[in-house]
């Protein structure tokens, strides 16, 4: 009993030194996916999401330098959308970013992006040719031809280089690490390519421009993720990203630099992910033999084992060839947020993102954290106060000082005029041919005093949701919810609100549909077809408000590019539209015998208040000469006349 007692209270006192020691979010702060900056139309080549027309996305970012002003950072832009032939009219950008933190004592968060400068190889040091080289994008003359802002200039893109890292050496010099080659890639203050990209000796990547006939040995996004430069300022270290084809799995290299010699040591170190480790996304000196290690996976929960971990490794004592110590500085799924900074009403913050990668040292007790938003979902920026400080030197530089910045337009999309892709501006021209078919449906049954109601509350409704593909006013809805959410501070309580929203809608909608339906009775009869379009486009609203909320539908998934809800709106509205041509030649009700029903029911104005003549139940449609109703409890059949029509 007593050495149960004991360890119950060893427990108890671990859980309590571990929790007095954890680490604590001191700062926090978000940038809505759809900010923008000026520049040439984005987007082109990628089939998952919009064109920007004469804008560039901010985000996401790759990597962080600390400019040494309070709460200023300069930003690296990743290479665009994800890939090389989709990245073309992506620009490579280092963006200049103010951060006002929420803390404790001002919850209130605000970013504001001042400035920007382009990567640009306008002098021809790269050594390769790039996608200011081609007249058309892509060098493919179906394709639109290159933004002359980018050819002009030779602005590099995100179908030449992929950069994943960057530091700042004494000599202003921007070193960027790619994943593409990958390379070590040397620009002045100016952002401008001064030398040759210095390959990798002996590793290839898929992407490289130099793979001709030879074989790749690490994966495509498998380069330089992660890189610094020590506090001396004469060496630089990189970490690739996955493990070299022959190596361990688990095991990263890290390669030393030498930049006085512009070359690589003839050995590497190094590095062991933890079980459920896969990746590597930043390093950042602490001195000239202490490093930071940003090491992630790609879950976001704790039943997934989520990992996102900063380590600190030492190469003080170790030499090529060996796997460097390293020691947890902190655990970024398990911080202690006392006064509750995002307002998630819980007090342990966990940054719960697939793709965390910056990292930044701000003081010797305090760390900058930021993730790549992969253009889905929100930045989210954190200072983290550590319980142990760090043995920091100097390893900050001056802030570069360069003619070629430029002020940044920071946009903020609140209507996003959205749906460029191929199918969102085909699905519109559908909504506008639809809406055409039905107003002149609408304008017949005017002439002919024949159903006009019917016709022209639908060409609205079409003519609506056509306006709406572009508008987005959903997405923009959302947007305007979640900031009101936050200002008034019932953020935390977010999720039973939008699953009252999604069920109030999913409500909503079919008792409309019905109320329409037994007040065009005869529409429907006659317009079967379109009425099933009008079913099915109703359904497909359903489903958009509902993934705009995070609820995981099948029908969010692809079939090739096109997700099912887009297939099945294009297929509701095509149904409406074929559905307008096949009427069903029914004999009106006003001409309808007698002799086909048990009774008539005599009305003095239609609209009126009638029964079933045998037993008093009131039908559910209105009353209108000639109809004939059939009795849902006792199966009598009567007809209603307009006294003296």
């Amino acid at each position: 009993m007593k050495r149960l007692l004991f360890t119950i209270i060893s427990l108890l006192s671990a859980c309590a030194f571990q929790s007095l020691n954890a680490a604590t979010l001191v700062g926090w702060a978000e940038m809505p996916m759809h900010t923008f900056s000026e520049g040439p139309t984005s987007g082109q080549f990628n089939s998952e999401g919009e064109i920007n027309k004469n804008k560039q996305p901010i985000q996401g970012f790759s990597a962080v330098i600390n400019s040494g002003q309070e709460n200023r950072f300069y930003f690296l832009s990743d290479n665009g959308f994800g890939k090389k032939d989709n990245s073309a009219d992506a620009l490579l950008r280092l963006y200049e970013v103010d951060i006002q933190f929420a803390n404790a004592s001002n919850k209130n968060s605000k970013i504001s992006v001042i400035r920007h400068v382009n990567f640009n190889d306008k002098n021809h040091q790269l050594g390769f040719s790039i996608q200011a080289d081609n007249e058309h994008y892509n060098g493919l003359e179906s394709n639109p031809k290159t933004d002359d802002l980018i050819r002009k200039n030779r602005l590099l893109t995100g179908a030449d280089v992929d950069p994943e890292s960057i530091a700042l050496d004494g000599s202003q010099h921007l070193w960027v690490g790619d994943e593409f080659g990958p390379f070590l890639i040397e620009l002045d203050s100016n952002a401008t390519v001064i030398n040759k990209a210095i390959p990798l000796p002996n590793i290839l990547s898929p992407d490289s421009p130099y793979l001709a006939k030879n074989q790749p040995n690490i994966n495509s996004s498998a380069g330089f993720e992660a890189m610094t430069i020590n506090a001396t300022k004469n060496k630089l270290y990189a970490i690739l990203e996955n493990s070299v084809n022959g190596d361990d799995e688990k095991q990263l290299r890290i390669y030393e630099f030498d930049l006085i010699k512009k070359q690589y040591a003839d050995g590497y170190y190094t590095y062991k992910l933890e079980v459920d480790g896969t990746n590597v996304t930043d390093l950042v000196a602490i001195n000239d033999h202490q490093f930071l290690v940003l090491e992630r996976n790609t879950a976001t929960t704790a039943k997934d084992n989520a990992l996102k971990k900063v380590f600190m490794i030492d190469l003080l004592y170790s030499k090529f060839g060996d796997i460097v110590k390293k020691e947890l500085v902190v655990d970024l799924m398990n911080l202690d947020d006392p006064n509750d900074l995002d307002n998630d009403g819980d007090k342990v913050y966990r940054f719960a993102y697939s793709h965390i990668e910056a990292l930044s040292v701000l003081d010797k007790s305090t760390l900058l954290v930021a993730n790549d938003n992969n253009f889905s979902g929100r930045t989210s920026f954190i200072k983290v106060k550590l319980d142990k400080p760090l043995a920091l030197e100097n390893t900050q530089t001056s802030v570069p000082e360069t003619s070629t910045w430029s002020q940044t337009e920071q946009t903020k999309t609140l209507i996003d005029f959205g749906d460029h892709t191929f199918f969102g501006w085909m699905t519109v021209l559908a909504y506008l041919v639809t809406s055409i078919r039905l107003s002149l449906k609408a304008r017949l049954a005017w002439l002919n005093k024949d159903n006009f109601l019917f016709w022209i509350c639908f060409t609205v409704l079409i003519v609506f949701l056509g306006f709406n593909k572009q508008l987005d006013l959903q997405s923009n809805f959302t947007e305007m919810m979640r900031d009101m959410a936050k200002a008034n501070g019932w953020y935390e309580q977010r999720r039973p609100l939008q699953f009252l929203f999604v069920s109030f809608i999913a409500l909503l909608l079919p008792l409309l549909f019905f109320w329409v339906r037994l007040s065009l009775a005869n529409s429907w009869r006659r317009y079967k077809l379109m009425w099933i379009g009008i079913l099915l486009l109703l359904v497909f609203i359903v489903i958009r408000a509902a993934s705009f909320h995070h609820v995981d539908l099948i029908f969010y998934k692809t079939i090739g590019s096109l997700r099912f809800y887009q297939a099945l709106e294009i297929v509701a509205i095509s149904i409406i539209f074929v559905g307008t041509f096949f009427e069903s030649k029914t004999v009106p009700l006003a001409r309808t015998s007698e002799k086909t029903v048990n009774d008539v029911v005599e009305i003095k104005a239609e609209g009126e208040t009638i029964a079933c003549p045998k037993c008093f139940k009131r039908p559910l449609s209105e009353a209108k000469d000639g109809r004939v109703f059939k009795c849902k409890s006792c199966g009598h059949r009567y007809i209603v006349r307009l006294i003296d029509a």
